[in-house]
């Protein structure tokens, strides 16, 4: 009998971690790490966008974890540019990290694939992860 596992092997999925505080991106990076996963992180929307651009022909990212509100475009826009922009030929998940309250995660567009609010736990990042694939 196969033994069931609580959270999928995520082992070396590529992730990009996206906020414009300095800090943010280092914790969640760090939690993700723990599961084995590659992180990458990215200062604003628009850097995020360049990486997940360049990143698609050679090694996409599957996964996303993105700030809501940040300087200059915010990461719904960037979310939307990323989904149906045409930019990309694998699109990854995007997860959309918000300090807000999960009302206001309800006006989210249906294709972002979840919600976590801050500060993210890595057991609850991993819950998130794991559901987005």
């Amino acid at each position: 009998m196969e033994r069931k596992r609580f959270i999928p092997d995520l082992a070396g999925i590529r992730v990009l971690v996206v906020d414009d505080n300095e800090q943010a991106p280092e914790i969640l990076c760090d939690a993700l790490r723990g599961f084995a996963l590659q992180t990458e992180s990215a200062s604003s929307a628009e850097e995020a966008i360049q990486k997940v651009a360049a990143a698609d022909s050679q090694s996409p990212y599957r996964l996303v974890l993105m700030d809501w509100h940040m300087t200059g475009m915010d990461g719904l826009e960037a979310s939307r540019l990323i989904m149906r922009g045409g930019l990309v030929k694998h699109v990854p998940k995007i997860l959309v990290v918000t300090a807000f309250g999960r009302e206001d995660s309800l006006r989210f567009p249906p294709s972002i694939a979840a919600e976590i609010c801050e500060p993210a736990s890595a057991c609850f990042a991993a819950n998130c992860t794991s559901k987005s694939r």
